[in-house]
C-alpha cells in the first residue's frame, strides 16, 4: 500500500499509526497492494477554506474526501502502467 500523510495541522500526528491504520483498512477492503491514497491533517482555517471552495460552505468540517476514481463532474485520471492505483484524497 502506498500512503502518503502529510501533517499541516499544528498538532502532532503520528505518521505510523496512521500510515499502519489505512494500509490495514485498505487490505480488509481487498484493495491490491499497489494501491495509494494520500491523507492529510490540516488546520480549521485550510478545511473552512477548502469547504467553501468545493461545497460553498464557510465553515470548517471534519473530512473531505476526493475520489479519483469516482464520477464527480471531471474525468479519473487514468491509470498508469506499473504505477500505484491512485484511489484520492482524504483531508
Amino acid at each position: 500500500m502506498e500512503i502518503d500523510l502529510d501533517n499541516r495541522s499544528e498538532q502532532p500526528v503520528d505518521d505510523n499509526h496512521w500510515t499502519e491504520a489505512m494500509a490495514r483498512y485498505m487490505r480488509e477492503m481487498g484493495l491490491p497492494e499497489d494501491t495509494g491514497t494520500s491523507v492529510s491533517f490540516v488546520t480549521d482555517a485550510e478545511m473552512q477554506g477548502l469547504n467553501k471552495q468545493y461545497r460553498d460552505i464557510d465553515a470548517p468540517t471534519d473530512v473531505h474526501s476526493f475520489s479519483n476514481e469516482e464520477d464527480t463532474g471531471g474525468e479519473p485520471m487514468p491509470a498508469v502502467p506499473g504505477m500505484p492505483r491512485y484511489l484520492g484524497d482524504i483531508i
